[in-house]
């Protein structure tokens, strides 16, 4: 399961993992759960925080293309 909680604690998102979408792979699959769950911050300028699953590089830069800034591990 993941979760996307806001700084008060509540849940705004989450999904539920019940196996492989469509043709969708593992491939990229952290950085594809990280953006369905960001969708609704996108442009706003938001912070989020990350752990080491998801952090690189590139990933990054496309979040902040996003006006989604990124912090983590």
């Amino acid at each position: 399961m993941w979760v996307h909680v806001k700084d008060n604690g509540f849940v705004s998102e989450c999904q539920i993992y019940t196996g492989k979408i469509g043709q969708a792979g593992k491939k990229n699959f952290g950085a594809r759960v990280i953006y369905d769950l960001m969708k609704d911050l996108e442009g706003k300028q938001h912070y989020v925080y990350l752990d080491s699953y998801i952090m690189h590089v590139a990933f990054v830069k496309a979040l902040k293309d996003e006006g989604i800034h990124v912090s983590g591990t």
